[in-house]
């Protein structure tokens, strides 16, 4: 009788696990989206003034931040800035939700380093973008 080997299948994912995770970056998200009421300043406190500044903006850096709007379905640098904050935040809270001793599948580790890609490559977007803007003199 050949001497068959036995096969084992890497274990199925913890799908409440995983639900758990996605809750948890949901409300994350959540929270940022929506945060509390503002905070009362106390009458003492002084408040400062608003600031103006002027930038230049080459036209490859306008034509760039068109394209990166379009590309990200912002309508402004706020819009902007709020979605990458937000990617950053949900994966913050994915991470934080497995436990330290845990052994990680593989497909999980490349899920959880393409969506960094994908974050780290809008922030290169957002940098490469602004980087000729300049301060000018009003």
């Amino acid at each position: 009788m050949p001497n068959l080997k036995s096969y084992s299948q890497p274990p199925t994912p913890d799908l409440s696990a995983i639900i758990a995770m996605l809750t948890d970056a949901v409300q994350a998200l959540r929270n940022v989206s929506c945060p509390s009421e503002p905070e009362e300043l106390p009458d003492k406190e002084i408040v400062p003034a608003d600031e103006i500044r002027c930038y230049r903006f080459s036209p490859l850096a306008v034509r760039c931040e068109q394209e990166l709007f379009a590309e990200q379905q912002a309508k402004n640098l706020h819009d902007l800035f709020f979605k990458a904050s937000s990617s950053i935040t949900a994966f913050t809270a994915l991470l934080e939700h497995i436990d330290a001793e845990a052994e990680v599948e593989g497909v999980v580790i490349h899920i959880l380093a393409r969506e960094l890609r994908r974050v780290e490559d809008l922030l290169f977007k957002i940098q490469d973008t602004y980087s000729t803007v300049e301060p000018v003199e009003a």
